[in-house]
């Protein structure tokens, strides 16, 4: 029968708990799952904006280049006058620029009728001026004609794909992106093109390095899904090939449904996760004066700026979804036999523990009758002690006490209740020390035995008291021993009073007088005191220290504006920025209106290094309070954008006093004032 009972409470606990076990580990499992999904996602869409920006920058780039070199003296000279030695001079120069850069296969001079004038070509690395006799008639190509088309500072941008030698495609296949701009002669006629072929697979590789977070994983493709930059180089160039089936229209028709929809996204499909975002090659060049980049839409090679687009897209497949959940599960089932091992053990060990408490509260029973006659004896003779100490307890916060020797209460009077919240039954047979945090109970504790050794009266010990919400009450204590007809020490009776409110008031009080109710920042007095420190910290290390001035500019029309409601917030506003670019060791204080003090310490013992040091702060200050700030009033918002004029002065020791550091920072700031506001000036003497 006792194996029973003791299985049928085993059950009772441990089958609800495992239940709840099994729900907690269910949803944090499920949770951890979305967590680590989530970072995964998180890194292919920065990795694929990596990729993007890489792929822009090298349009810029290139975009520069060309700008660079259709701006050149002897391109200039050699379009005027297009003698032997001109052209010879616009060649060195072409091949200097192809050695330099490393990442043009071709640079060209093409005319107005289609003969290259000047070309380089790279070749094993090194550039190679053609001679004349090589030179070609490139009349027919397609990015002769269609560049010609354009105005003078609009751009040409090929199609990115395969370089084709003898009407075959080069082997190794050799990425290739042409850019060219139509040129002028200084009476504003077009006298041809100047092109560069840039290596594609410049741009290609640093997509895979800005992209290697994902490795693998990361691909580009052009504006009909082909791929440029494939997981494999077997899925690459596929329109070079007549190959539709390599691409993504073909391989993944929901997802390119999607990804040629939208410039960027990241949207989850029966295939997985994908990432993408779009690059417009002729939106991330610069744009000429003359106009934005523009194409001919004459050739099929040519598209509008908007049209010729590239993607780099990123796939987190499905499988590795589902692997992220297996491995998170097979965790959680590992974790969550231990737990149930575990669990099953104490539950056991409690189930026994209440058997075993049923048979003691069945003897405690049995001796209640024997108890009751002396806690009845106890009880009056502790009534008697009440009444003794009653005219102790005249306000109602007073609560009335008594401990033996080791400092246990025999008796708390009813007024506990209000002071701790706890009742006198609660308290009765349990410590002072059992009540407060364990550093002030080993101070009291030590203080108690000090006074119990003497076996005297004590008055206002303060302490700070627990309740039993966890509230901290401070009291003042009272106490009187109580002693033997021998002398020994028996106790102490006394009385507790709560001083709490008191004392809150006074730092209320003091804080008052030392903090600016409206920022929470130190006021005029305490940045005193602090000024007065950081020159006694400097005298001692020989370090410099600064003090920055700071007037806020045009605070006035702010508040006949908006209302002293908005002057608040924006004070509010600047007091959070300046605390935000100063360190912990520092000291930012409001002297009034639109006025602010930050005291630096610990600068360099050097005072070049300390100028420099107060500088980088006061310019970052004076970044941080001419950002936009967005005030919330009620029923609208506004934004508002303020300046702030800084004067600084260094010190170091007491070579000059407070009073005259102070003078010496707030001359420094009329002078910036004085420059156009908005400014930052040291001071440099009075004038």
């Amino acid at each position: 029968m006792a194996l029973q009972n003791l299985q049928h409470k085993f059950l009772r606990l441990f089958l609800p708990t495992a239940t709840l076990l099994a729900i907690g580990a269910f949803v944090h499992g499920q949770g951890e799952i979305d967590r680590q999904i989530d970072q995964l996602r998180s890194r292919d869409a920065q990795a694929i904006g990596l990729g993007a920006g890489s792929l822009g920058g090298r349009i810029a780039t290139i975009s520069r280049d060309l700008a660079y070199l259709s701006a050149s003296n002897n391109l200039r000279q050699a379009v005027d006058d297009p003698s032997p030695g001109k052209l010879a001079d616009l060649a060195e120069d072409f091949a200097a620029f192809a050695r330099s850069k490393a990442v043009y296969d071709q640079i060209r001079w093409i005319d107005e009728t289609g003969i290259e004038r000047v070309r380089v070509d790279l070749i094993g690395g090194r550039p190679e001026i053609v001679p004349r006799p090589r030179l070609q008639d490139k009349a027919q190509r397609y990015y002769f004609t269609d560049t010609v088309k354009l105005r003078p500072g609009e751009l040409f941008i090929s199609p990115l794909d395969l370089n084709i030698e003898q009407h075959r495609i080069e082997l190794p296949h050799k990425p290739m992106l042409r850019v060219a701009t139509p040129l002028t002669d200084s009476a504003g006629r077009k006298r041809g093109i100047a092109i560069v072929n840039y290596l594609g697979r410049d741009m290609l590789d640093a997509f895979v390095h800005q992209t290697a977070a994902i490795a693998g994983r990361a691909t580009m493709v052009d504006r009909d899904g082909y791929w440029l930059k494939g997981r494999t180089p077997d899925d690459e160039w596929g329109f070079m090939f007549d190959r539709p089936d390599l691409s993504m229209a073909a391989r993944y028709p929901a997802a390119w449904q999607r990804i040629s929809a939208d410039d960027q996204g990241q949207a989850r499909l029966d295939d997985g996760v994908w990432t993408w975002q779009t690059v417009r090659p002729l939106l991330n060049g610069p744009i000429p004066d003359t106009g934005p980049a523009d194409l001919s839409a004459a050739d099929q090679h040519v598209v509008e700026s908007r049209q010729y687009v590239w993607k780099a897209v990123a796939l987190l497949s499905a499988s590795t979804l589902a692997a992220t959940a297996r491995t998170v599960w097979t965790s959680m089932a590992a974790y969550g036999v231990l737990l149930a091992a575990a669990l099953g053990y104490g539950c056991w060990l409690l189930a026994q523990a209440w058997e075993a408490r049923a048979e003691a509260e069945a003897r405690l029973r049995r001796l209640n009758a024997d108890l009751e006659t002396t806690v009845n004896a106890r009880t009056e003779e502790l009534r008697l002690s009440e009444q003794r100490f009653r005219d102790v307890a005249h306000i109602s916060a007073d609560w009335i006490w008594e401990v033996d020797a080791e400092g246990r209460y025999l008796y708390a009077s009813e007024t506990v209740r209000e002071l701790l919240g706890y009742s006198p039954a609660e308290i009765v047979g349990r410590t002072a020390f059992d009540l407060m945090a364990p550093d002030e109970a080993k101070r009291v504790g030590a203080e108690f035995a000090s006074i119990a050794a003497t076996r005297k009266p004590f008055r206002d010990l303060e302490n700070v008291v627990l309740g039993k919400d966890g509230e901290a009450h401070i009291t003042l204590t009272n106490g009187m021993p109580i002693l033997d007809a021998d002398g020994m020490l028996l106790g102490y009776r006394g009385v507790d009073r709560d001083i709490t409110a008191q004392r809150r008031m006074a730092q209320q009080i003091q804080q008052m007088a030392y903090i600016d109710s409206l920022t929470g920042l130190p006021n005029r007095r305490l940045v005193a005191d602090r000024l007065e420190t950081a020159l006694a910290a400097s005298r001692r290390s020989g370090r410099h220290g600064a003090l920055l001035f700071l007037d806020l500019d045009n605070f006035k029309p702010l508040n006949d504006r908006h209302g002293h409601e908005a002057g608040d917030l924006l004070l509010i506003e600047v007091a959070r920025r300046l605390q935000a670019c100063v360190r912990e060791t520092d000291t930012v204080a409001r002297l009034g209106g639109d006025e602010f003090l930050v005291v630096l310490g610990a600068l360099d013992a050097d005072r070049e290094v300390a100028a420099t040091q107060t500088a980088h702060v006061a310019e970052k200050i004076a970044a941080a309070v001419g950002a936009p700030c967005r005030l919330g009033l009620p029923r609208r918002v506004i934004e508002y954008r303020c300046t702030a004029s800084i004067g600084a002065e260094l010190f170091r020791g007491h070579e000059i006093g407070r009073e005259e550091v102070s003078r010496r920072a707030d001359s420094a700031m009329y002078a910036a004032k004085a420059a156009g506001r908005a400014a930052i000036r040291f001071y440099a003497g009075d004038s």
